[in-house]
């Protein structure tokens, strides 16, 4: 991946956070946009881009469905779809994923 296209992705993550932030709504296009960025995405890899696209996917989550009630029936299935997108891409690389801190998480194992 280039580092133009990096840019653009953070580029493209930051408009729709602000946007939701701002209380602007999204269409289902821009959702699936958010699709395709987190299937680019390396999450195994420790990155500054790693970092920043868990964060903003975090808050544009959070944001979209703190916000479910303003949402149209097409918005609310794609938004669906894009939550199940994060949590798979996350969800099947959990064993490998490396924390600040280089604690690595283990599934079934206990962080105290």
């Amino acid at each position: 991946m280039e580092k133009n296209d990096i840019v653009d992705m953070l580029d493209k993550l930051a408009s729709l956070r602000l946007r939701i932030q701002n209380g602007g709504g999204l269409a289902a296009e821009d959702v699936y946009a958010m699709v395709d960025i987190l299937n680019c995405t390396n999450v195994v890899e420790d990155s500054i881009l790693r970092r920043s696209l868990i964060l903003l996917l975090e808050s544009f989550c959070y944001r979209t469905w703190q916000s479910k009630e303003k949402l149209t029936r097409p918005m609310e299935d794609s938004c669906h779809v894009f939550v199940d997108n994060v949590i798979q891409k996350i969800g099947i690389h959990l064993e490998e994923l490396q924390f600040e801190g280089n604690v690595i998480l283990h599934v079934g194992s206990s962080v105290s």
